[in-house]
């Protein structure tokens, strides 16, 4: 791994771990970028690219679900109802998504992830909804949609979570902290899922376990424990609308270089 690599790698967990923290996400969308370019740069086209890139995301979350869930706590803005109704249904949904992930070609998940993309740019843009009743079905429902999709791409959830809550009736700053202490059941979830899952599998990315790179996983885990806390003490300090359009924006520039990416591979 040269210096560069490890300078990207520094830089994708630093700033994931600082958005997880404000936002209430899990920084899968980062980190998968970042190591979609990285693994293609080094390794050429791979059959399992970018089912490495997501098992290494989700095994990452876990450290950074971990601390956000302690961070999110001492900020007081986690409604543990809404956590205990929603989290076995994000946990179902992720084991049973990452079960049927391997039978979708290696592409397929890449252009499930950019257009995933684009849909949560935009929906960072939109105002807020009025708050809505939600029943169990509807609880049960959406997290586990939510939890089968989150294992195809690799992210925590949060960019879904934060805007059902929102509908939900909880305020943004309850979203977010809800959001981010669920980003850890999602996390753990998908990270057994997709190691178990590679064990059998000969992989040409070299350094790994099952889907999990380990040289990305220790430096990213190591930079976005570190930054999570400072990520949830500053959303106390910015107005919501700011973060919403700092992050939507961020999300778009994203989806665009991964767009020409799918073009020129």
């Amino acid at each position: 791994m040269n210096t560069l690599t490890i300078f990207l790698l520094i830089l994708a967990g630093s700033f994931s771990g600082f958005a997880a923290g404000m936002l209430g996400i899990g920084g899968g969308v980062v980190v998968v970028s970042a190591l979609v370019y990285l693994f293609h740069g080094q390794f050429g086209s791979s059959e399992y690219l970018q089912h490495t890139a997501v098992g290494t995301a989700f095994a990452v979350m876990v450290i950074t679900g971990l601390v956000n869930v302690f961070a999110q706590k001492k900020s007081k803005n986690v409604d543990w109802g809404v956590c205990k109704k929603f989290a076995p249904f994000l946990f179902l949904g992720v084991v049973v998504g990452s079960i049927f992930s391997l039978g979708l070609p290696e592409k397929v998940l890449r252009i499930i992830f950019v257009l995933f993309l684009y849909y949560a740019s935009i929906k960072m843009f939109l105002s807020d909804p009025k708050p809505h009743n939600v029943g169990k079905l509807g609880f049960a429902s959406v997290g586990s949609g939510i939890g089968v999709f989150s294992s195809w791409v690799g992210i925590g959830g949060g960019a879904l979570m934060v805007p059902f809550f929102r509908y939900c009736g909880l305020s943004a700053h309850h979203a977010i902290g809800t959001s981010g202490v669920l980003t850890f059941p999602v996390a753990l979830a998908g990270a057994v899922a997709y190691l178990s899952a590679g064990l059998n599998i000969s992989n040409s990315i070299p350094h790994t376990i099952g889907f999990v790179y380990l040289p990305g996983l220790a430096i990213l885990s190591l930079c976005t424990a570190l930054f999570v806390p400072l990520g949830s003490k500053a959303k106390t300090k910015l107005p919501a609308i700011w973060l919403k359009r700092l992050f939507g924006g961020m999300n778009i520039t994203i989806a665009i270089l991964m767009t020409i990416k799918l073009w020129t591979m």
